[in-house]
């Protein structure tokens, strides 16, 4: 092995040692040259370039989430398109029909659940539901997609609305008969036919 050789293989295997002392050069009466970190006899201290750093750029964001494991939204379209926030449903019958918007399509293994006033009211791979037996007043319908494992994946915000049934306080009055349907114009009739004094 040559003495360049010797020299740049002494600098890589030294330099961790160069960073916390100073490294030292002298050569024998042979000839050989040879470095330590500990003074000698006829050696002189010897300057080395410094050591390279290096700075990482800033990780953005989304490379963050990855990195951390953060689970990233499989589903880019999740909401709820019915019943609309805040709104109103005429349903005597108690039937409500849900439904949602979800894209991509809905994956295999996963399904979506439905929840009415924090309580299950259905599972299925439906975009769509009907409720059944909902009763008069304000109430709050959820959905939420449902892996293989039982494991909620994403869920869709929370929609309120309410529901109105049609008052029965305003039936026909039987007492009250109209000869062609309508109101007025003479059409009342008097029980018996008896026309007024």
């Amino acid at each position: 092995m040559n003495k360049t050789a010797l020299i740049v293989l002494l600098a890589f295997t030294l330099t961790p040692l160069c960073a916390a002392a100073t490294l030292y050069k002298w050569t024998d009466k042979n000839g050989v040259v040879h470095y330590s970190d500990q003074p000698h006899k006829g050696a002189k201290p010897v300057n080395l370039p410094g050591l390279t750093s290096f700075s990482a750029p800033p990780v953005p964001e989304q490379g963050r989430e990855k990195q951390t494991g953060a689970p990233a939204k499989p589903y880019d379209t999740f909401t709820i398109t019915f019943p609309k926030p805040e709104g109103t449903i005429h349903a005597n019958d108690g039937q409500v029909a849900v439904t949602v918007m979800l894209d991509p399509p809905l994956r295999q293994g996963d399904k979506l659940v439905y929840t009415l006033d924090n309580k299950q009211a259905g599972a299925a791979a439906s975009t769509s539901i009907k409720l059944t037996h909902v009763q008069r007043g304000a109430h709050t319908v959820s959905v939420s997609v449902i892996d293989a494992n039982g494991e909620t994946v994403q869920q869709a915000q929370p929609v309120k609305f309410y529901v109105r049934h049609n008052s029965q306080l305003f039936q026909k009055n039987p007492a009250m008969q109209f000869s062609n349907g309508k109101a007025g114009h003479g059409a009342f009739q008097f029980p018996h036919g008896k026309n007024p004094p």
